[in-house]
């Protein structure tokens, strides 16, 4: 047999076969329309029956404690916001304040080692350093608190919050 005929021959049982396939798949799939079952439609009614209220029809309690759950988280996320601005301050409003502390103690000191006229006093230059470090260290936590305000203000913060002065 030429090998054109036995290729000829292998394809059309291939197609014969894909055909009896085909024909078989059709007659045993039912169609949809014939056996299908329709599908079950709730309506609102349905809803009430079993205890819950659809969508849009909601009774004045519910309206009520929706509200009421509403103005709560939004109370809860603002003293958290509070809490979160004032914490965030602290720090450098106490650095100011225990280094101003500190600056007042150190000027009382320089002011009485002038006092005393001494010609060769070691500790008046020693304690002007000091006195000029402690005036820097204030600067630099002012600086950054005055950073964190205007972040503050950049973000809509009541200046209040930043220092924890709340209603």
């Amino acid at each position: 047999m030429p090998k054109r005929l036995r290729s000829f021959r292998m394809t059309m049982s291939v197609q014969n076969t894909a055909a009896l396939f085909f024909v078989l798949f059709c007659l045993l799939l039912p169609a949809s329309a014939e056996t299908a079952e329709e599908a079950p439609v709730f309506s609102n009614q349905d809803l009430r029956q079993y205890g819950t209220n659809p969508p849009g029809d909601e009774t004045e309690e519910d309206t009520v404690g929706k509200q009421r759950r509403q103005k709560e988280a939004e109370t809860t996320m603002e003293t958290k916001k509070r809490e979160y601005w004032c914490k965030k301050a602290t720090p450098y409003r106490r650095t100011v304040e225990e280094t101003r502390d500190e600056l007042r103690e150190t000027e009382e000191l320089l002011s009485a080692e002038r006092a005393k006229n001494l010609s060769r006093n070691k500790r008046i230059p020693a304690l002007e350093k000091k006195e000029t470090g402690l005036k820097k260290k204030i600067r630099k936590a002012e600086r950054n608190l005055g950073d964190l305000e205007d972040e503050a203000y950049r973000k809509g913060i009541p200046q209040g919050w930043v220092r924890c002065q709340f209603e």
